[in-house]
């Protein structure tokens, strides 16, 4: 009599373990608003002929994050969104004879990120983005000055971790890798790239 109610209840126990998982899934699902602040390393790679210069700045960047989770089976979660950045990352410059100062501007991204819940308040997730931003290259040589302009696009590739601290606002870490696509201008080709460190603190709906 012991053993069939222990082989019950260890029934009960697996037939019981999706619907819990799937019912932490569903704490992540709705929608969310964040506001970041990330930690961008931005360079730049100029290219004419056979000469190859790169270099690089540091700066931060505050931005607005828009996104809607959807629960799938057991612990995972897809999540899909857009952001806004309201600064300029520097991707750098150089000094001498020659000044060249490189920036992204009007920065905003759609991205996937595909995650699974450790636990009911916590989830581990990767990102993909697709990213667009207008970037600038001011040159100075001498008294003669000039910039030149164009939209960038890039793809990115990242992971970080979502905790809850209450039922709805949470707090997010990630690190991303935004490779943005080579453009050629005046037979010079440039290509930026951005390593992001982002902080955000967001609310769920």
């Amino acid at each position: 009599m012991k053993i069939r109610n222990k082989i019950i209840a260890l029934m009960i126990s697996l037939i019981a373990m999706p619907t819990f998982a799937f019912s932490q899934a569903k704490n992540f699902a709705g929608p969310s608003l964040a506001v970041n602040g990330s930690l961008n390393g931005g360079s730049v790679k100029m290219s004419e002929g056979g000469d190859t210069l790169k270099f690089g700045e540091n700066s931060t960047v505050f931005g607005l994050d828009a996104s809607y989770t959807f629960a799938l089976d057991n612990n995972f979660i897809m999540g899909v969104g857009v952001t806004y950045d309201f600064g300029k990352t520097k991707a750098g410059g150089t000094s001498g004879s020659v000044t060249a100062l490189a920036t992204l501007d009007d920065h905003k991204s759609i991205y996937l990120q595909p995650g699974f819940n450790i636990n009911n308040e916590t989830v581990v997730f990767g990102k993909l983005g697709y990213h667009e931003s207008e970037g600038k290259l001011n040159v100075t040589v001498g008294n003669a000055s000039g910039s030149l302009t164009g939209d960038f696009n890039a793809w990115s590739y990242g992971a970080g971790l979502k905790s809850f601290i209450n039922k709805n606002a949470f707090i997010q870490v990630e690190a991303n890798l935004t490779e943005y696509e080579s453009k050629t201008a005046l037979g010079v080709s440039f290509e930026p790239t951005v390593v992001s460190a982002t902080v955000s603190l967001g609310y769920k709906f």
